[in-house]
């Protein structure tokens, strides 16, 4: 994970006046603990060697006045994750008259670690873990003497943060920030130390995903996030549709308030959100803008009543509305500031609660969506890569890989750390408390009967992908299989796809050519055949065959295997994935319709003829029709009483895209298709009238031509 130092204020200035016993000074965040024992440190030498400072020799002959130094730093500020290996701070001194035997270093209390060359020329304060008495906030000091003298020269004062777990903890307490807007790849390039420090203290992505199923509005985010669900679950598709919202996937909250017996509390700026939560799921609510709910949010913290707490910051995702979603933003950065400051005085509330010390934290920080320009809702990586944090002192400090993780992982993570068995309940995500931490170790890594791959939680560790994952038969049809890439990326085709795939077994139910499309897909796939296995070569492969969506066709042997592969175009992308099989029929007009002008009616055939497109969706599957105009003029072609979803085309050959004439989908009101075309006496045409979605619903048909 991405190591950040813990910022250090340094405050300018007179040094403080000295105490007259420094070993009297104790740690006045934990008056219970009876340690006051202060470290020195004592060091001999004659000179610094380094030619850019002051050489300071210890003379040989007694002194009269012991050696001076001053340095502009009076107060250090550290913090310390349990299971962390602290890392020195250097303070800057200036020795002024050298030292009679030796400058002398004195922590206080022991945790307080100092280390000081005998010329003066270099500080470096740490922590000894093992003595810091519990979670909580810590004040130490460092006194400077000569050793031949008993008067400091120097104190420089050392806060101490620190979250650690508690041999008995007496309760579990969760709090979950949620930064609306928050793009993780742009948080990359934006300086923000609290953020950085949260990352510190356990797992973390900035390139976790958001749920996948409904685009990314804020309303289907945030229900994902309260519920560890995807849209097709939770039923919330867009901004204030809340009313069908399933209540059978219950937000974290709420499982915590009437499962558990937990006290709950929420402070939320778009209050969207209160409508999305159940009514009886939080025991206090507050509302405002962003400092005003993170302002009262801290105060419920502090007041150590509650154990489960969400807090919902607003204004990045306005920045990104009003100027864009970027880190070359400077109003988006701004608001990026403001948020990760406030989470500070989020952290620093949690750890000035009255029983900190007897207490076990998870704090998560997570997004609803990214952005594209000065939106989002598209579902593509602009939109979906959001950061994602699990900090306290029991997670085991990792970094994620590229969309392995969601934030619809934060309900069965928190309800875990809290005590609710996470495989009781249906989710969408995983929890990343109890889990099958090594898919490939042949251990059970969290005690639940199954081993590596055979244990859901493994379902996303490129390890334990299959290829191909599913055998779907000789099934031959429209939508044979759709549901959501989100793991691979391991294979790509000779045409493209680098992000996430899902890959199927087929066989051929006779020998002929068969198509395959994703033309019911509106995300950018891939698609390509393998000859039998995932490891055979490769038959087809086609990229935006008909807009962003892929078709090929390929000539089969009788019962010959192939491995179907939907992929999606960019690297690190998760898609939802649908594919369709047909016989595929490479003639260019089924019918002569001759030179009539009247009504037709037929069906659809049974294969894929084509992927017409130029100007309207795609007509997949379409019946293919040639008709000679018997004059000229203006004629009228509709397929008005055909019995599903029409969308029709007239051509001037069978030649592709730049052979489209006209075309039209739901003419008026309707699912029916209609448009006019000056055609010339003599002059034939194709007249393709086709299925909207890859064949959805496709039938019987009715064509009408009339001058």
């Amino acid at each position: 994970m991405k190591k950040a130092l813990w910022s250090m204020w340094l405050l300018s200035g007179a040094c403080s006046e000295p105490a007259s016993d420094p070993s009297e000074k104790t740690d006045s965040a934990s008056e219970s603990s009876t340690s006051s024992t202060s470290s020195t440190v004592t060091a001999t030498g004659t000179s610094t060697t380094d030619p850019s400072s002051t050489t300071v020799t210890t003379p040989t002959e007694p002194c009269e006045a012991p050696g001076t130094l001053t340095t502009p730093t009076d107060r250090l500020d550290l913090f310390h994750w349990q299971g962390e290996t602290p890392t020195p701070q250097a303070v800057a001194l200036e020795v002024t008259a050298p030292p009679c035997e030796a400058f002398v270093a004195q922590g206080n209390p022991s945790w307080v670690v100092p280390e000081l060359t005998p010329d003066g020329a270099s500080l470096t304060v740490s922590i000894d873990p093992e003595a810091i008495p519990a979670s909580g906030v810590h004040t130490g000091y460092v006194s400077l003497r000569d050793a031949s003298d008993a008067t400091v020269l120097v104190e420089i004062e050392v806060g101490l943060r620190a979250l650690l777990s508690p041999a008995k903890p007496t309760r579990k307490a969760a709090l979950v920030i949620g930064v609306d807007g928050l793009d993780g790849e742009e948080l990359t390039k934006i300086d923000a130390p609290h953020l950085d420090l949260l990352k510190r203290g356990g797992a973390q992505s900035d390139a976790a995903h958001t749920m996948l199923e409904a685009s990314t509005m804020s309303g289907p985010g945030w229900t994902s996030i309260l519920t560890g669900v995807d849209a097709s679950k939770h039923n919330v598709w867009s901004n204030g549709a809340y009313e069908g919202r399933d209540t059978a996937y219950p937000s974290f909250s709420w499982r915590a308030k009437h499962l558990l017996g937990l006290s709950t509390a929420a402070s939320i700026q778009w209050t969207d959100i209160y409508d999305i939560y159940e009514d009886d799921a939080l025991d206090v609510a507050y509302t405002g803008n962003m400092e005003e709910v993170a302002d009262q949010m801290s105060g419920a913290l502090r007041s150590g009543l509650h154990d489960v707490h969400f807090v919902h910051l607003d204004d990045v995702d306005g920045a990104g509305h009003g100027h864009g979603f970027y880190a070359s933003v400077p109003e988006y950065v701004e608001a990026v500031h403001r948020a990760d400051a406030l989470i500070g005085e989020l952290l620093d509330a949690v750890l000035h609660r009255p029983d900190i010390a007897d207490e076990e934290w998870l704090i998560v920080v997570t997004s609803d969506h990214g952005g594209q320009g000065t939106s989002h809702g598209c579902m593509e990586p602009d939109c979906q890569t959001i950061p994602l944090i699990f900090a306290g002192a029991s997670i085991s400090t990792e970094t994620f890989g590229d969309g392995a993780s969601s934030h619809m992982d934060i309900a069965p993570t928190v309800l875990d750390f809290l005590g609710l068995n996470p495989d009781e309940h249906v989710y969408d995500g995983v929890s990343w408390i109890s889990r099958e931490r090594d898919c490939e170790d042949g251990a059970d890594d969290d005690g639940d009967g199954a081993i590596d791959c055979a244990d859901p939680d493994c379902n996303r560790d490129l390890a334990c992908l299959t290829c191909p994952s599913e055998d779907l038969g000789s099934v031959v049809g429209n939508h044979v299989w759709s549901g959501v890439a989100a793991t691979g990326g391991v294979l790509t085709g000779s045409c493209g796809g680098d992000g996430y795939e899902v890959s199927f077994g087929w066989t051929a139910p006779a020998a002929g050519w068969y198509s395959f499309d994703t033309t019911g897909v509106y995300e950018d796939t891939v698609l390509y055949l393998l000859d039998g296995d995932c490891d055979g070569a490769e038959l087809a492969c086609n990229d935006d065959v008909v807009g962003t969506r892929s078709g090929l066709a390929v000539e089969l042997a009788d019962a010959q295997a192939v491995t179907v592969v939907v992929d999606a175009a960019a690297a690190g992308d998760a898609i939802d994935a649908m594919w369709s099989v047909y016989p595929f029929d490479a003639t260019c007009g089924h019918d002569d319709l001759g030179t009539d002008e009247r009504s037709w009616s037929g069906t659809v055939p049974m294969t894929n003829t084509a992927w017409i497109g130029g100007g309207c969706p795609p007509a997949v599957g379409g019946a293919l029709l040639t008709w000679t105009a018997p004059t000229s003029g203006l004629y009228t072609f509709s397929t008005a009483g055909s019995g599903f979803d029409t969308v029709l085309y007239v051509l001037s050959s069978c030649d592709g895209p730049d052979a489209t004439l006209a075309c039209n989908d739901d003419a008026g009101a309707g699912y029916q298709s209609e448009v006019e075309l000056a055609v010339s006496e003599g002059s034939q045409v194709v007249v393709v009238v086709g299925a909207f979605d890859a064949r959805y619903d496709a039938g019987d048909y009715t064509l009408t031509i009339t001058r």
